[in-house]
């Protein structure tokens, strides 16, 4: 998968109950000789209605009339016309989106502030519709996020939980598209709901392979980041939960996004996420993948490249690196290092490196995990490190580690029940001089 995004429209929200209304309202009379009487609009607004009627020609004139009407109205069908126009207009021609932009020389809150006005109306249809024009707007314009980009991008991410089906699926394309320039991307990883919603929204659309799609595209587009990519997983747990997708779907656009999404995790950010990737067996899986026919030249470039990537990494890894990236995956098993007594003279005081940080970790799975080989490997690692660490029996007891392996002695899974035994046995065998 390249790093350049597909050329698609700014703005392309494929949704059947979406497109139905909008073409229902664009079909809707609208009695503007009634707003002309009633001195709502004047009598050479009505003239130039008139004139652009059933047209979609780009004038200057037109587009202003059209928003300016927007921005003084206040009844929601007649809003609810007015947007379809103008997206009518942008959909035909792109420079309509250039005379959009050009308006803010005549009013300083244009173009932006007669759409956000209707996302305060109580009308599904009319704010969807006015997103679609604001995420237009904030893709084709230059420079930073317009001063309400923020506050639009709260609005959006709220949605990403709502109940209605139809306003989470036009959300997310909205993301597609907001999230192709770098000042979305950031924008949104800094929300802290942002990145959650899209997550939790996957739990609820794991059955709609085309809402995985989009959302994990979303996460693709994210990925160019760097600062994204280097918290992505910490934050996120988007690693396992990616190959977890991969391996239940058939689709093959979506193992496209998910693959080029592991690329650029490990081009941005290796270091953050190399752990991760190989404590749950990305290799494997990439090695697995290459294997099958693709019709998309594309991904198998990219898990070559994977496969490649991986290996050297692999290869330039120590044997205690190999050990801290299990533990650090969580994902622990019966590798080489955890029952080579040389492994643990060498490398059991470097449990204690930034603060702990492993010895920690271990001490967690004893009192979290449910899974009787992380318990069986994590009692074992924490009793050799207490026979080769100075500092063992002292540290083990003040983390609580030791009172959770004595615990574990009554286990009923008969192999942590052993390994437990054990470690309390270097607890009571080897005694160091304090220091």
């Amino acid at each position: 998968m390249t790093a350049d995004v597909p050329s698609v429209p700014v703005t392309l929200v494929v949704n059947s109950f979406f497109e139905e209304l909008t073409a229902s309202t664009r079909s809707r009379p609208m009695p503007w000789e009634g707003y002309q009487r009633a001195s709502l609009i004047t009598e050479e607004e009505l003239s130039l209605l008139r004139q652009y009627a059933n047209t979609t020609e780009v004038s200057p004139e037109y587009i202003h009339l059209l928003v300016n009407l927007l921005n003084k109205l206040v009844r929601v069908d007649t809003l609810q016309y007015i947007l379809v126009l103008i997206d009518d207009l942008l959909e035909a021609d792109p420079n309509a989106g250039k005379v959009l932009h050009e308006m803010k020389r005549i009013n300083a809150s244009f173009p932006y502030e007669p759409f956000l006005k209707c996302l305060k109306k109580d009308d599904e249809f009319l704010a969807l519709k006015a997103e679609k024009i604001i995420t237009f707007l904030i893709c084709t314009g230059s420079g930073k996020l317009p001063s309400q980009g923020p506050e639009f991008l709260d609005i959006l991410i709220v949605q990403l939980s709502s109940r209605t089906t139809n306003v989470a699926d036009i959300t997310v394309q909205l993301f597609q598209s907001l999230l192709r320039t770098p000042r979305c991307r950031i924008g949104l990883f800094h929300k802290a709901r942002g990145i959650p919603n899209l997550v939790s929204l996957i739990g609820k659309e794991r059955s709609n392979p085309q809402m995985l799609y989009q959302i994990i595209f979303c996460f693709w587009l994210m990925s160019f980041e760097a600062e994204i990519a280097e918290e992505f997983d910490i934050q996120h747990n988007i690693i396992p939960l990616l190959i977890e997708i991969a391996k239940t779907t058939g689709k093959e656009k979506l193992i496209r996004v998910i693959v080029g999404t592991f690329k650029n995790l490990l081009e941005k950010a290796a270091e953050s996420n190399i752990s991760v990737m190989i404590g749950h067996k990305l290799y494997e899986f990439v090695d697995a993948l290459s294997s099958r026919k693709w019709n998309d030249t594309e991904i198998q470039e990219d898990l070559e490249f994977l496969k490649t990537e991986l290996q050297n990494i692999v290869a330039g890894m120590t044997t205690f690196d190999a050990y801290k990236s299990e533990v650090e995956s969580g994902l622990l098993e019966w590798s080489p290092p955890h029952k080579s007594a040389q492994f643990w003279k060498q490398n059991a005081t470097k449990l204690e490196d930034n603060d702990n940080a492993l010895l920690e970790l271990l001490t967690e799975f004893l009192k979290t995990s449910t899974s009787a080989t992380v318990l069986s490997i994590a009692a074992h690692d924490i009793g050799q490190y207490v026979k080769y660490s100075p500092k063992g029996k002292q540290l083990v007891e003040k983390i609580g580690a030791k009172h959770r392996i004595m615990e574990l002695m009554t286990h009923s899974n008969s192999d942590v029940k052993y390994q437990a035994l054990k470690a309390v046995q270097n607890f009571l065998m080897y005694t160091w001089d304090k220091i």
